[in-house]
């Protein structure tokens, strides 16, 4: 027979019971009232929130426009605006309507503000300020003030730049008036600025000058190998000593020229010696013997020291090398050399060490000289250009500029070299193109030897 258990309980335990049921369902109907309760007061927060979060976004800040009448500036969001109503409302009687729109540029003269600084201001046609740093096209007045062109809104919220000179605009360049005006077919700061505002590179400007690829002023010659020179810069930036680096295209005209300032020019001022020599025999002052050809074939196939002494002894009638120094500076500035003069022998020979009280001097620009009229048959004549050109062509010291060029290229060279200084000078003779090029250095023996051939094979690349 089933006896239900409760039965079995005793009366103490009975009233325990029931104690701990009625604990329990006085503990589970508060825990009930309090998610109700909090279930209510989230319900409501949810429903207030943007009202709330709308309320603390929005900041109103006091301005006067254009210094004629006060207004507001509300920060709606990210957003602000000119309040056109209270524009409306607040104006003087004798302030027109189109004055007070707030479209286009305004001057707002902050009364108090973290967030906004007093300036010129542009907006959009529904009063929202124009944030964005940019440039405006304008043709207006404002608070006095005349804006006829292009300008930059660049400050902080938009605000008017007005800080003269160069702005950077990722890879652009403008550059700016203290009001903010962008600068247009017009030269400033030594560089041309075209109708975009831009520099100028690589181009003929309206006014007839031109601008090699970083804008700077050149030659016409220059413009195209613009980019090369550039690069050679670079290169020669990373290299220790002083360089100088001239290149002339032979069938464009186009060149360009890095410090053409006098160096000593060691054995390459045997090129200068070697068309005073050819002179002097044609104007019929020095007999072309099989000696003298002897000496000219020495001085320059081999750099013979002793043959360059000799043959300037024998450019004079009293075979003094001081005497014959001046014969050949005399020929050397008829002819154009500007940065080029003979003053003393080449050692070691054996010829003692004599000077007319200077040194020797060369430039790169004058030994490109040199070699052009080589090439175009117009160095002294034709017949005699030829035969200097052989000579070059001749030249067993091709461990600079040859060595910079793919094997079996064709190169007229001339090599200087002493302990301090590395020079080469040649014709190089291209698939495309043919070229002079004239690289001193003053530097020592490793590093200039090595620079040479780098810079030759660079310059041969960009043309060939």
């Amino acid at each position: 027979m089933r006896v239900d258990s409760y039965n079995w309980l005793n009366a103490v335990q009975r009233k325990q019971l029931h104690q701990r049921f009625s604990a329990g369902r006085m503990v589970f109907g508060r825990i009930c009232r309090v998610c109700l309760c909090v279930i209510c007061l989230l319900f409501i927060l949810v429903l207030t929130a943007p009202e709330k979060v709308a309320a603390a976004k929005q900041t109103s800040v006091k301005v006067k426009v254009n210094n004629t009448y006060t207004a507001s500036m509300v920060k709606k969001g990210a957003d602000w605006y000119l309040d056109t109503e209270e524009l409306q409302g607040n104006s003087p009687d004798n302030v027109q309507e189109s004055t007070i729109s707030p479209g286009g540029v305004q001057y707002l003269k902050v009364i108090q503000s973290k967030e906004l600084s007093s300036g010129y201001y542009f907006f959009y046609k529904d009063g929202r300020l124009d944030m964005r740093k940019r440039f405006h096209t304008l043709n207006t007045k404002v608070n006095g003030k005349r804006f006829l062109g292009e300008y930059y809104f660049g400050y902080d919220k938009g605000r008017l730049y007005n800080k003269k000179g160069w702005l950077t605009l990722g890879s652009k360049k403008y550059y700016l008036s203290s009001s903010g005006r962008k600068y247009k077919n017009c030269w400033k700061s030594g560089y041309y600025l075209k109708d975009n505002g831009q520099i100028a590179k690589s181009m003929k400007t309206p006014d007839g000058f031109y601008v090699d690829c970083d804008g700077h002023k050149c030659s016409k010659e220059e413009v195209r190998l613009s980019s090369l020179k550039k690069t050679l810069n670079t290169m020669i930036s990373g290299y220790s000593g002083r360089w100088s680096v001239y290149v002339k295209d032979l069938r464009t005209g186009d060149s360009l020229t890095i410090n053409n300032s006098a160096m000593y020019p060691a054995s390459v001022i045997k090129l200068f010696a070697m068309e005073s020599t050819y002179e002097q025999i044609k104007k019929g002052t020095l007999k072309k013997s099989s000696y003298v050809s002897s000496l000219l074939n020495q001085m320059i196939t081999v750099s013979d020291n002793e043959a360059f002494n000799a043959l300037v002894r024998m450019s004079s009638k009293s075979g003094s090398f001081t005497d014959g120094c001046r014969t050949v500076n005399q020929y050397l500035k008829k002819q154009g050399y500007t940065n080029t003069e003979c003053h003393n022998t080449l050692h070691p020979s054996s010829s003692a060490y004599t000077s007319d009280g200077g040194k020797n001097k060369a430039a790169v620009k004058d030994a490109g000289l040199l070699l052009e009229r080589i090439y175009k048959g117009k160095c002294v004549s034709s017949k005699d250009s030829k035969e200097m050109l052989n000579l070059l062509l001749k030249q067993t010291r091709r461990w600079k500029i040859p060595a910079g060029v793919p094997s079996g290229t064709k190169v007229a060279n001339k090599t200087g070299e002493t302990d301090d200084y590395q020079h080469d000078a040649a014709i190089v003779y291209g698939p495309k193109t043919d070229y002079v090029v004239c690289i001193f250095s003053q530097t020592g023996e490793y590093n200039g030897i090595n620079g040479i051939k780098k810079l030759s094979a660079k310059i041969y690349d960009y043309l060939n």
